[in-house]
């Protein structure tokens, strides 16, 4: 899995039409050397100050959450994705954005001071009732997630799951193209998806029992 071009651009208006409340700069860098799925070399700016930060969601490995093994599923491709992220956000951009990323987690307040979070392979995640609530808070303040990577039914179901804790009486609603997040920066009139490794293999561009690809 990878952040496609398409990603990237739709998260760059994002992150400035989601800035909805006040986060501090250059928040003290935190790291996961020993959960690395994807190594990357440091920066030599890394520490900088800067007006925005990529911050990764890092989630319990199993269900109720508990946490797994080292690592896990939230940290597929980091940090190397995370950095080769940001440099498309500076080429394409004058955000004034750090090279390198952000980990945080639902068990203290440091998520309230990014705006515009990102999780991956949700689809093996599980919250508990204090977690939910913190992403709740999180989300009612302006904050905005976005997950990816969904192999099908049951990893939809169990992404769910949790969602439907934080929001049980709100149910999941699929954005037109002409709705106004499209067009904040860029005029994404069209979505298309960009298939993973596994096409080369089998030449399907849905996993498990996905039959169509967003």
């Amino acid at each position: 899995m990878k952040l496609r071009t398409i990603a990237t651009v739709a998260a760059l208006g994002l992150t400035i039409w989601s800035g909805l409340f006040a986060f501090q700069r250059g928040r003290g860098l935190r790291s996961f050397l020993d959960e690395e799925d994807n190594p990357a070399p440091f920066p030599a700016d890394g520490n900088d100050k800067t007006e925005f930060v990529f911050a990764r969601l890092r989630y319990p490995a199993m269900r109720n959450g508990y946490w797994g093994r080292a690592g896990g599923s939230w940290a597929t491709d980091y940090p190397k994705a995370d950095r080769q992220f940001v440099q498309g956000v500076r080429r394409l951009t004058r955000l004034n954005i750090r090279s390198v990323e952000q980990v945080v987690d639902l068990e203290s307040d440091e998520i309230f001071n990014h705006p515009w979070i990102y999780a991956t392979e949700v689809g093996r995640w599980g919250l508990n009732d204090a977690q939910v609530k913190k992403l709740r808070e999180y989300l009612l303040k302006g904050g905005f997630m976005m997950t990816d990577d969904f192999h099908g039914t049951f990893e939809w179901d169990v992404f769910m799951a949790s969602m439907q804790k934080v929001f049980p009486d709100r149910p999941v609603v699929e954005l037109e193209n002409k709705e106004q997040i499209f067009h904040a920066l860029y005029d994404l009139d069209e979505r298309f998806q960009v298939p993973g490794i596994q096409y080369l293999f089998t030449g399907r561009v849905a996993e498990n029992d996905g039959y169509v690809g967003r």
